[in-house]
């Protein structure tokens, strides 16, 4: 019995030293707390940037996501805005167009949603833009 508890003893020591040996593990004085930086792939995803992509007019921040919700600033086209989340919402549609989009995009940073039917975002980066929470 006391061989297998060595072999045991043997074997955790020679564990920790593979963790140390390869970062995953490092040594700190007792009590105190370390935290390695989590590897990219772990790392949550967040705000994104879009650009503005109105013909004519300027491009509206809403209170909420709708076209009902009160108006609450604009955007003119050609401006990079960073996107938080996105959600769906009132349908946005153009008179005299099939169709419509119901997503929106809470902006960072300040109050206010805008349509995403007038926001370009990259496809990659779409996927990327995490859900709003519900409220």
């Amino acid at each position: 019995m006391n061989s297998l508890s060595s072999r045991r003893r043997m074997a955790v020591m020679l564990a920790g030293c593979a963790l140390v040996g390869s970062g995953v593990l490092t040594a700190a004085p007792a009590g105190a707390a370390t935290l390695s930086p989590a590897p990219a792939a772990v790392l949550a995803v967040g705000p994104q940037w879009g650009t503005v992509i109105t013909e004519q007019d300027d491009l509206i921040i809403r209170a909420w996501p709708s076209t009902r919700a009160d108006d609450i600033g604009s955007l003119p086209s050609g401006d990079r805005i960073r996107l938080s989340c996105k959600t769906p919402g009132g349908t946005f549609t153009i008179d005299g167009v099939s169709g419509g989009n119901q997503f929106w995009y809470k902006l960072a940073g300040r109050d206010g949603y805008v349509t995403a039917h007038y926001v370009k975002i990259d496809i990659d980066r779409l996927r990327d833009l995490p859900d709003c929470p519900r409220q």
